[in-house]
This record gives structure tokens, C-alpha cells and sequence, in this order.
């Protein structure tokens, strides 16, 4: 999946960007209202993520700055647990790009 825009950038991680991953779950105002993952579990979820890719639509993408190629967030797109017919999209962003319409 590849997707741009003036602002941002969505596209599939690559596998030297773990640490890019693993640093935005580390700001407790990003992660606070999420359940905590151990580092080794954040990194299943990327490695997931990285096979996520050959096997269908659905899995955890990048975002980044389109003017400046800076590391803005995550996405993610999945089956709606309270109902399979539905997709669920969610998204983290580092605070610095809080507040500037990506989310919306």
C-alpha cells in the first residue's frame, strides 16, 4: 500500500525502521490510553506487520512527512472485532504532529 498527498506519506515499514516504530510507543502522551506491550512484543507486532504485507490488505503502515520524510506516525486498518464485516482504522502520531488535521 502506497499512498501520498501534499502532507503525508502512508507506506508499508521496512525492516530497518523498527526503532522509528518502537520510539513512538515510548512517549507515555502517544501510548497513554493504550495497554501496555513489553519492547519484545512491539516487536512481533512490527515483524507481524513486515508479513502482514504479502498476505493481504490489512495491516500497520508508516506514515511520514511527504515534504521533510520525517517519521509522523502509524496507521492501521483491521477487522472490526465486535463485527467481521467491518474494518477498523486506527492511528498514532508523534505529538509534535498533533493538532495539524492528519488525523481527520
Amino acid at each position: 500500500m502506497y499512498y501520498k498527498n501534499e502532507n503525508i506519506i502512508i507506506r508499508e515499514f521496512t525492516s530497518q525502521e523498527l526503532n522509528l516504530f518502537l520510539d513512538l510507543f515510548k512517549d507515555e502522551n502517544v501510548s497513554r490510553y493504550l495497554p501496555y506491550k513489553s519492547p519484545e512484543e512491539l516487536k512481533g507486532m512490527f515483524e507481524k506487520a513486515l508479513v502482514d504485507y504479502k498476505m493481504g490488505p490489512l495491516s500497520r503502515w508508516g506514515i511520514f512527512d511527504a515534504q521533510n520524510g520525517d517519521f509522523v506516525g502509524v496507521c492501521l486498518a483491521k477487522v472490526f472485532a465486535e463485527n467481521t464485516a467491518w474494518i477498523e482504522i486506527e492511528y498514532m502520531l508523534r505529538e509534535s504532529y498533533w493538532g495539524r488535521g492528519i488525523g481527520t
